[in-house]
């Protein structure tokens, strides 16, 4: 009922009354982390973009990245999970329901099974974080529509590159202007033995992804060296290899 129906309805002994709002909030919440000059909470029309609440954000220009600018979104975050987990339900049937002509084979494959099934089960605990990437390489911000208790996230103006992954000493490197990439590996102790010149990729500030890049990093910039995998090894490697990288981009975790 109404409230103003409310006041016609005989309530009896140990009835519950309960007020609930029956339309949509007229604003949105929205959190400032980072770089900021400011509050850390605002509070936003339901039609406010991106681009339109950063105009009443006061930074420092020579400590804040601009051009760096991302959106942390809970409900993103639940999609990544729900996508990692049904891979890994794909690549779980595929190690339990594969057929095995020989004897040999089927050790084989319940070497893998082990080998996999416990990557499966650390995979299963990764939370992503629902980072959305809101600026393109030139800063430009994407006229995206505000939601419920997005974090808007202004990184800090740095001036290292992170070198991760298949390195022998992954690390932070002071950026350079004339710095190329192999450089910066060389600077992290060179590849590792399943990393390759071929297989690296440079994540923005923002979280957007070079898969070939044919430039080096810009600072703040992370160049991550991706693992050169035999599918001779592994029958199921390409897709445990695309699984490995989705947790880990989704995360924001690369290990050796």
């Amino acid at each position: 009922v109404t409230v103003r129906e409310l006041g016609n309805v005989q309530l009896l002994d140990q009835d519950t009354v309960s007020f609930i709002t029956d339309a949509p909030a007229p604003t949105v919440r929205v959190m400032i982390e980072g770089s900021r000059i400011g509050p850390s909470v605002l509070i936003a029309d339901r039609d406010t973009s991106l681009c339109t609440l950063l105009d009443h954000v006061a930074i420092d220009p020579l400590l804040a990245n601009p051009r760096g600018v991302f959106l942390l979104r809970p409900s993103l975050a639940a999609q990544q999970m729900r996508v990692i987990n049904e891979a890994l339900d794909r690549v779980e049937r595929q190690l339990f329901f594969a057929t095995s002509a020989t004897t040999g084979v089927a050790a084989i494959r319940a070497s893998e099974a082990n080998l996999v099934s416990s990557y499966i089960q650390r995979a299963r605990r990764t939370q992503p974080e629902g980072r959305l990437v809101v600026t393109d390489r030139n800063g430009r911000c994407a006229d995206v529509r505000l939601q419920d208790g997005d974090i808007v996230v202004i990184p800090e103006r740095v001036q290292t590159v992170l070198v991760a992954g298949e390195v022998r000493a992954p690390q932070a490197v002071v950026w350079r202007p004339d710095m190329r990439i192999e450089d910066y590996v060389a600077r992290a102790g060179g590849f590792a033995e399943r990393g390759s010149d071929n297989t690296v990729m440079i994540r923005k500030a923002s979280g957007e992804l070079v898969l070939d890049p044919q430039e080096g990093p810009s600072p703040g910039d992370e160049l991550i060296a991706l693992p050169r995998l035999d599918p001779k090894n592994f029958q199921i490697a390409t897709d445990l290899f695309s699984l490995i990288y989705q947790s880990a981009l989704s995360a924001r975790v690369f290990w050796n």
